[in-house]
């Protein structure tokens, strides 16, 4: 019985979603967006210290969205120090040579800046949308602690709480261990991207 009304309750989903997308009028020809037209012209070089550049050119507005990606994410973490990955894109936020704790989005937020980070199973991206004359200021932030990066016990054990609080947040809230389940079940047996954030929550606890 519990197979039949998840089979019921699948194909009546389907049948919606499909009775849904056929009553979705149609536009016009002259309404539909030319998609060629928005895809901008890629220019691809690598720089002498080895960072590689993709600049993609977009004249509709006065702003630069900048993203820095490091190939570094939770598949690379050590075993017994899953959740690296996570805790270091916060400590990026914590101090380098030039640049205060906290400091980071106080020198751009003033200008009406955009700026977060996340963390995948592959790489560690930083982003931030400014208006394009802040592009040097922006850069010079991303280059300071990328070179200088400034690492505490105090911002470690700070960072770390942070981290295991978020990774409470996603457990414990509606469906928050379905998008886990979805990601990490194809890869049962296979390490490292078979592990869950429970496991990596534990580790992380037990760190001191």
């Amino acid at each position: 019985m519990p197979n039949m009304r998840k089979y019921i309750s699948w194909f009546l989903s389907t049948l919606l979603l499909t009775l849904i997308l056929t009553e979705l009028p149609s536009l016009p020809a002259s309404d539909r967006l030319d998609i060629a037209n928005y895809i901008p012209e890629l220019v691809d070089y690598t720089l002498s210290n080895g960072l590689r550049v993709i600049l993609a050119k977009d004249d509709s507005a006065p702003v630069v969205a900048v993203n820095i990606r490091y190939y570094v994410g939770g598949a690379n973490d050590p075993e017994q120090r899953s959740g690296f990955a996570h805790l270091f894109e916060h400590m990026m936020f914590n101090g380098s040579d030039n640049i205060g704790k906290g400091e980071f989005d106080a020198y751009i937020e003033p200008v009406g800046a955009n700026s977060n980070a996340a963390t995948a199973v592959d790489y560690t991206e930083y982003h931030q949308v400014i208006s394009a004359d802040r592009l040097p200021l922006v850069l010079w932030l991303e280059s300071d602690r990328m070179a200088s990066l400034k690492i505490t016990q105090e911002t470690f054990d700070t960072e770390r709480q942070v981290v295991i609080q978020e990774l409470n947040e996603t457990l414990n809230a509606p469906y928050g261990r379905t998008q886990n389940y979805t990601l990490t079940t194809p890869f049962r047996g296979y390490l490292p991207y078979e592990r869950e954030p429970g496991a990596v929550l534990k580790i992380l606890m037990l760190q001191h």
